[in-house]
């Protein structure tokens, strides 16, 4: 059976309907037929305008998927194009990702970069839009067209409890704030936050009545006017 079948044509309205697509990285662990069937996936969603997001999700994948996700990620600079979010501008020329999502080992064993802020900075060069690059309690890295942003992590008054789940939740709240038009801080604000209500429980899902507290405070936290640092872009 051809990888394609993968891709019913329902799927593939829902693809085409779709603001994002957000490709997890451990789903290059499911063999060559759901690999082709995913860049598939990614270049229907490039083609119909919806924004591609992916997760490096973890440094094994990382390691043994590497040429796969740089074949993803490489592709030619360009200009701006039209706006996708808060101040996130995208690429004409690129791969196949506009957002990479990863964690500072994720970001530094792809890159090569000791530092999470120049390994976001080098995925950065390779994407869309823009690279996150988490790190854990020294906040999140946001870059793009050259520069970064730090932006502070949130702490919930009873702490870290459980940090499975975290990288997701921080993708989702940052994803939220994208989708509600904040800006690039913004989205780091809103990805600190979701990911602290995660980890300061048991369990990566999210309870109904933290989802609607959420729901009321991300607004405060999301839009407020961002500067980019200025920086040298990085090159591989």
């Amino acid at each position: 059976e051809e990888p394609e079948s993968l891709l019913t044509p329902r799927v593939v309205h829902s693809v085409r309907a779709s603001r994002v697509l957000l490709v997890e990285g451990y789903l290059w662990e499911c063999g060559e037929r759901v690999q082709e069937g995913l860049t598939r996936a990614m270049r229907i969603a490039q083609e119909s305008g919806t924004l591609v997001c992916m997760t490096l999700s973890d440094t094994s994948v990382v390691n043994k998927h590497r040429e796969a996700l740089w074949a993803c990620l490489k592709g030619s600079g360009g200009g701006l194009d039209g706006s996708v979010g808060g101040g996130v501008g995208r690429k004409e020329a690129s791969g196949l990702v506009d957002i990479v999502f990863a964690n500072a080992l994720e970001a530094g064993a792809l890159t090569g970069e000791a530092e999470p802020r120049e390994a976001a900075l080098a995925l950065a060069q390779h994407t869309g839009c823009m690279a996150c690059v988490t790190d854990g309690h020294h906040g999140s890295h946001l870059a793009g067209m050259g520069s970064s942003q730090l932006v502070p992590p949130y702490w919930m008054p009873k702490g870290p409890l459980d940090t499975c789940g975290a990288g997701d939740a921080y993708a989702a709240g940052a994803l939220y704030g994208l989708l509600r038009g904040a800006s690039i801080r913004g989205m780091g604000y809103a990805g600190a936050r979701v990911s602290s209500t995660v980890i300061s429980q048991r369990g990566a899902r999210l309870k109904m009545e933290d989802a609607q507290k959420l729901s009321e405070v991300l607004p405060m936290l999301m839009f407020e006017k961002t500067k980019l640092v200025k920086n040298q872009r990085v090159s591989l």
